[in-house]
């Protein structure tokens, strides 16, 4: 258990989730009259935007290497190359 909270302290996704939600909050207490609507709504896509790519970036690191596909004659295709799964 210990090891999960350390793990989730160094996630760059957990930080960048606490500080979208920390943003969202505080604006939606402040007494502010711009459109709020708008606000979070862009703030939160944003914040999606950044642990979507982040995600993205963790997975393609896993991978040992990517396929490559080879055409060497017409009608003759080559794929080398393995995926790593898990």
């Amino acid at each position: 258990m210990k090891e999960l909270i350390l793990s989730l302290l160094h996630s760059r996704k957990f930080w960048a989730f606490v500080v979208g939600l920390l943003t969202i909050t505080s604006t939606a207490l402040s007494a502010e009259t711009f459109p709020m609507k708008d606000y979070i709504q862009q703030v939160t896509l944003m914040v999606i935007g950044y642990i979507g790519s982040i995600a993205f970036e963790d997975g393609m690191a896993k991978r040992d290497s990517s396929p490559t596909v080879q055409v060497s004659d017409p009608g003759q295709v080559v794929v080398t190359g393995e995926v790593k799964n898990g």
